[in-house]
């Protein structure tokens, strides 16, 4: 059916027009978003596709669900997102993404009142990152006081010698600490690993302890030694890799012995690209 005025074109959801094509795949998307460019460009009007976020944290330009090419492929991006210290939870903020077309250093506000729309005059300054930033308590990993156990677990097992990383992993799974726990809590310790030998395997070691020339002999370790605490979050993920690379402050070493790093994600709202 032809609309002779029409100058606007909403596509809501984007993913639910697409086909066969897979959301996730660059080259299917950019493929299907350059005809409704070419649409844009010979008809005059605007095309604005709506889309959900997915649930992971970090930059507001990778929070699309699918591909990132519908964020890439479009002149500018905006995300819908509730203000956070709004308290009556009415008010909305609308900010930019990207904007090819113009500044994007602003966005805009508003509100549903009695069904109506009502703008804001005023520019909102917060930008999409900060808006659709995490709350702490909402941030992946364990309990604080689940991480302090553990980090009282571990400063303690370290306290008399550097001790071979696999093994401290092997002593943390017997008094049910989580890999992802550990991992953080030798985070925020500052733990340091190192090669007394390469190649050889890695050692972790307190902040200030001395690095000897030769691996240092493991102490027996005992159960009793150490309170058994029970903080198993029930992370498990590892990010793994082949070759030698980093991972965080963690290294991976095919020769040496593998240290791991733990990658966990959580988020929401409705992102708009047009």
């Amino acid at each position: 059916m032809a609309v002779g005025s029409c100058r606007l074109v909403i596509i809501d959801p984007i993913t639910g027009y697409l086909g066969d094509a897979d959301s996730h795949k660059n080259a299917e998307i950019r493929a299907l978003m350059a005809p409704l460019g070419t649409m844009a460009t010979t008809y005059g009007v605007a095309i604005v596709c709506v889309s959900h976020l997915n649930k992971g944290g970090g930059p507001a330009m990778y929070r699309t669900m699918g591909s990132l090419a519908f964020v890439a492929a479009a002149r500018a991006a905006w995300a819908v997102t509730k203000d956070k210290d709004d308290l009556t939870g009415t008010r909305r903020l609308v900010l930019p993404v990207k904007n090819n077309l113009g500044p994007d250093n602003t966005g805009l506000a508003y509100a549903l009142v009695d069904g109506v729309v009502q703008w804001e005059a005023d520019p909102v300054t917060v930008t999409a990152d900060e808006a659709l930033s995490l709350p702490a308590s909402s941030t992946p990993g364990p309990e604080p006081e689940t991480l302090e156990k553990a980090k009282e677990w571990l400063r303690a097992l370290l306290a008399p010698n550097p001790l071979p990383a696999t093994e401290v992993r092997k002593h943390a799974r017997d008094c049910a600490i989580s890999d992802a726990t550990l991992k953080r809590a030798k985070q925020a310790l500052g733990v340091d690993s190192y090669r007394p030998v390469i190649p050889g395997q890695w050692y972790w070691r307190l902040p200030g302890a001395t690095c000897s020339t030769s691996p240092q002999a493991s102490i027996p370790f005992k159960p009793e030694h150490l309170e058994h605490v029970a903080v198993n979050t029930g992370e498990n993920q590892h990010a793994q890799g082949q070759g030698a690379q980093d991972v965080g402050n963690e290294h991976v070493d095919p020769v040496g012995g593998r240290e791991e790093g733990v990658i966990t994600a959580s988020g929401e709202d409705v992102e708009v690209t047009l």
